[in-house]
């Protein structure tokens, strides 16, 4: 019996210990970039022949605004308090009438009484 599981516990042993190694390689590995050689059996293996090249981003020249003289007034006259905007009053009449119900559209159902009457009817809310 002792024999039985000093050999799974041997056997456990040796599979942890395998992992371990196993771990190791893949964090050596992932630090590690491919040679030409082996660049091009990964992509054989991939059915690629000729590999693909990354994408060279092209940075374009900064972009320069020029003030013009309408520019530098504005800027001037900002120490001027700016004239407040009028509300849009259509937009607010719309937004006061959705409070309303509206012809046509029945009301929505009452969730609370909904709940009720069918904890009622199945016996269910006996159990809560």
């Amino acid at each position: 019996m002792w024999a039985g599981i000093e050999a799974q516990v041997e056997a456990e042993a040796n599979a942890q210990r395998e992992l371990e190694m196993r771990q190791r390689e893949k964090q050596e590995l992932a630090g590690r970039t491919m040679d030409e050689v082996e660049s091009k059996d990964a992509w054989s293996k991939l059915g690629i022949d000729v590999p693909i090249q990354p994408v060279e981003r092209e940075v374009g020249p900064p972009v320069v605004l020029e003030e013009t003289e309408e520019e530098d007034s504005e800027i001037e006259s900002d120490d001027e308090a700016e004239p407040v905007k009028e509300p849009d009053w259509e937009l607010v009449e719309k937004m006061e009438k959705l409070s309303e119900p509206v012809e046509g559209v029945p009301d929505a159902p009452d969730l609370e009484e909904l709940e009720k009457e069918n904890s009622e009817e199945s016996g269910w809310a006996d159990d809560w």
